[in-house]
């Protein structure tokens, strides 16, 4: 089974099916015992044909679930690093309007309108009114990078998805995206086209964004990122060493003086805010809480941390910041040597 499930399926299948496979499979095993272990009786014929229109049931309900998740897919693929799938829905009421989603397990990882000027908007977790779309719209910097010293922002990001976090940037300004799953660069490049359209210069670097950011560190020196986005806690599966105090007193080598770390919190599962809000009181950092509501298909809900000693863009951010919910723990400051899911179980 273990075999199986690590090896067989993700070589066989685009979709989490050998649980299916695995039950039927079981079913079968089980009557085939029962029957070898009574093959005689008046209730014989009776056992026989009630296994088989369970297993028959099963089975057919199981097929019809995969061909229901494979509406509208368009592409699928699977690898070491879980499921990843592409959706077209049409979401409009008149004219065909064309809203293309990407998903990881079941986790929305990004959303584009195919159709139009509006393929340039930033959807969401990331539209107007999001943390991550304020921080780097209200920058101090944003008002006299381009034209007092030539060049725009700096913007790292933790975490590539279909790539939304380049439609925040402008002309002169440099994205830098750090993405571990290599399919995941090659579905954002092909399906969707936020790097391609995007104003603002876009790199992406493959391989673990820590691993990568303290490379950089060693070989090339501090990457002086103006806004540094940390957008990898969405699924169930947390990379806790994105979180740790080792790891955010690397993000505060890589920043400016000024800069801004961002920290995409939103989770099914666990309650991330007291971690970032611990590691920013352990470098005397102020920080933030901003919430979005969903909005319909284009616009889902997003709660963002914002760190960061830069007083202005405090001031700036203040009208849009949400209060901390007070029956949480105000921190719980993870390390390299210890950390807890236990402590943040939503």
């Amino acid at each position: 089974g273990g075999v199986f499930a690590s090896v067989v399926a993700p070589a066989m299948f685009n979709g989490f099916w050998e649980f299916q496979v695995g039950l039927v499979c079981t079913c079968v095993l089980l009557a085939l015992c029962t029957e070898l272990d009574r093959p005689e009786g008046r209730l014989a014929l009776v056992r026989t044909v009630a296994w088989g229109v369970g297993i028959g049931t099963l089975g057919f309900h199981f097929v019809n679930a995969i061909r229901d998740d494979q509406q509208g897919m368009i592409a699928a693929t699977r690898n070491f690093y879980g499921l990843l799938r592409v959706y077209d829905k049409d979401i409009g009421d008149g004219p065909t309007v064309l809203l293309r989603s990407l998903y990881h397990g079941e986790i929305l990882h990004g959303s584009q309108l195919l159709a139009g000027a509006r393929r340039r908007e930033a959807l969401t977790y990331y539209g107007d009114g999001t943390g991550v779309a304020l921080a780097i719209a209200k920058h101090p910097r944003r008002d006299t990078s381009a034209t007092s010293s030539g060049s725009g922002l700096i913007i790292g990001v933790v975490g590539l998805g279909t790539g939304t976090v380049a439609a925040l940037g402008r002309a002169g300004d440099t994205v830098r995206f750090y993405e571990i799953n290599p399919e995941v660069e090659r579905i954002a490049n092909a399906y969707f086209s936020f790097l391609r359209d995007a104003a603002a210069t876009t790199e992406v670097v493959l391989g673990d964004g820590r691993i990568s950011l303290e490379r950089e560190l060693r070989q090339q020196g501090t990457q002086q990122f103006d806004v540094l986005v940390l957008d990898a806690f969405s699924g169930d599966a947390i990379p806790i060493h994105l979180l740790t105090y080792e790891a955010s007193q690397l993000y505060w080598r890589h920043l400016r003086e000024d800069g801004v770390l961002v920290v995409h919190v939103s989770n099914k599962y666990v309650n991330l805010r007291p971690v970032v809000r611990a590691a920013a009181a352990a470098f005397d950092k102020r920080f933030l809480l901003i919430s979005a509501d969903s909005l319909g298909e284009e616009y889902a809900g997003s709660t963002w941390v914002v760190v960061t000693s830069n007083g202005a863009l405090i001031d700036r951010l203040a009208g849009s910041a949400t209060h901390w919910p007070r029956e949480e723990p105000q921190t719980i400051l993870w390390t390299d040597d210890y950390s807890s899911l236990v402590s943040v179980l939503d």
